[in-house]
């Protein structure tokens, strides 16, 4: 009988079930816990602790989780399935994939854990390893490490089995490139354009898709943060990801009928006549542009107008590629955004028009 999902009521319960069924290696337990809360979206946040006693009682819980991840799931003698749910993807996405980003977390509620003892590169699994070890070795390196740490991802990804690049990307857009969210330090900037770089040697030629998740919106807007010429990295995240996961979702459970529409023009699909078009992020090396263009770009010559996402009081036409410099444009600003369906509705609104 699986365990009660149900979680105690007060975070130092939460925590105090999390660390028995560690000790007790209760896989069921634990998977429950983590149903309940990771899962649920009711994990607690660092943000929220104020007080030194509430900060205390979140970092007790995620270096609880922690413990879990190094003494039960990704040991040498671990739980096969607890393994397989953390460094597997289904069609859904990782059964436990929020612990692979538990780094993040450690760092954002002030665990010392997270700090690296020695500053030298982590060593990647070594490809005459078994699946298993492969796993658990590369488990320990993500649960552990931030972009404080050098990582040669060139060479960590070349050295896994192909069953395990979704859970390391997965960590790198999701941890190794957001966390520490501080940027200002130059350890941390070239460790990450060194990582990139790797990353854009690696993926260049090779289709991995992943299942859909919000990390593809955060890494593309903060692209420009990472490195000083982020077009190789976004051409790459874009075609040899996003693409590839965009059409794989697409194809399943389509009917032949369903599958046969995805070869027709993207416009033949949207509303005929004029309408707004949102021109957010929408410059040639954009992930946003690179994405969108091919759905909405016949709406440039059909009478639609753009609404140019600015805090600029007036829209810049010379900012736009030059196939949407000559629709009428309205700028919006970005507190504005949720007034955004009542602007796009009013075309007679608009502050530029083309000569």
């Amino acid at each position: 009988m699986r365990a009660d999902p149900r979680p105690p009521r007060s975070l130092e319960d939460l925590t105090q079930a999390v660390r028995a069924a560690t000790a007790q290696r209760n896989a069921e337990a634990l998977q429950a816990l983590y149903d309940a809360t990771f899962a649920s979206e009711l994990r607690p946040r660092p943000l929220s602790a104020r007080a030194g006693e509430e900060r205390a009682s979140v970092r007790a819980w995620f270096e609880a989780w922690d413990e879990a991840l190094t003494e039960l799931v990704f040991a040498d003698d671990g739980h096969f399935g607890l393994l397989r749910l953390a460094m597997l993807p289904r069609r859904s996405g990782f059964p436990l994939g929020l612990l692979l980003l538990n780094a993040f977390w450690l760092d954002r509620c002030g665990s010392d854990r997270i700090e690296p003892r020695e500053r030298r590169e982590a060593q990647p699994p070594a490809e005459a390893e078994s699946f298993d070890q492969q796993a658990r070795r590369l488990g320990r390196l993500l649960c552990r490490t931030n972009a404080r740490s050098p990582l040669d991802y060139a060479a960590v990804a070349a050295s896994l089995d192909h069953r395990l690049l979704p859970a390391l990307l997965l960590w790198f857009l999701g941890g190794y490139l957001m966390d520490p969210l501080a940027t200002v330090d130059p350890v941390v900037t070239a460790n990450r354009a060194d990582a990139i770089e790797g990353f854009v040697a690696f993926h260049s030629g090779r289709d991995i898709p992943l299942p859909p998740s919000t990390i593809f919106g955060v890494v593309s807007f903060s692209a420009g943060s990472l490195v000083e010429e982020p077009r190789p990295f976004l051409e790459v995240l874009s075609e040899r990801i996003m693409a590839p996961t965009l059409s794989k979702q697409r194809a399943k459970g389509r009917s032949s009928k369903g599958r046969r529409r995805l070869r027709a023009r993207p416009t033949e699909g949207l509303p005929a006549g004029p309408q707004a078009v949102v021109l957010s992020n929408w410059h040639e090396s954009s992930a946003v542009y690179r994405c969108m263009n091919l759905v909405v770009r016949g709406k440039s010559s059909d009478g639609s107008w753009g609404l140019q996402v600015t805090r600029q009081d007036a829209p810049d036409p010379q900012a736009l590629p030059n196939q949407w410099r000559d629709v009428p444009l309205r700028a919006v600003a970005l507190d504005t955004i949720p007034e955004l369906a009542r602007t796009a509705a009013n075309p007679h609104v608009v502050m530029h028009q083309p000569h």
